[in-house]
């Protein structure tokens, strides 16, 4: 994220998960800290956003410091991550939207997402076969 000002303190509406601290609050007031049914991709967008319905508000501080090797456990998962990644979204797409966005846009959003995990997921194993 180039475009990014890191200095700025601001209000956003989801930073990654391995940086989040939150009020005990906040947590009991949006239903509780993961819901289960995304067990490693979206929990964080899915809290942040019932923290939002919430009435909370999500800083970005930039005075905190945190270090995150992104990636250091699902990187050795390939193909496998990137199928659950895109089964993720789609609950999230399930669970926020199905009931917001008319059928036909609702359907061809998750067409796509299920289409272009199939394509990254065959890309991915491609390039297993090669190495």
């Amino acid at each position: 994220m180039g475009w990014w000002n890191y200095a700025d303190t601001r209000p956003v509406e989801q930073p990654q998960a391995s940086s989040l601290l939150l009020r005990r609050a906040a947590v009991e007031r949006c239903g509780g800290l993961f819901d289960p049914q995304f067990p490693i991709f979206f929990n964080d967008v899915d809290l942040c956003r019932r923290l939002h319905a919430a009435g909370w508000t999500v800083w970005y501080l930039a005075q905190a410091r945190v270090r995150h090797w992104g990636g250091a456990s699902t990187s050795q998962a390939g193909p496998a991550m990137i199928r659950e990644s895109h089964r993720s979204l789609r609950r999230f797409y399930h669970k926020h939207y199905r009931a917001v966005l008319s059928p036909a846009v609702y359907g061809a959003t998750v067409a796509l997402v299920w289409l272009s995990g199939a394509w990254r997921e065959r890309r991915a194993r491609c390039r297993e076969r090669q190495t």
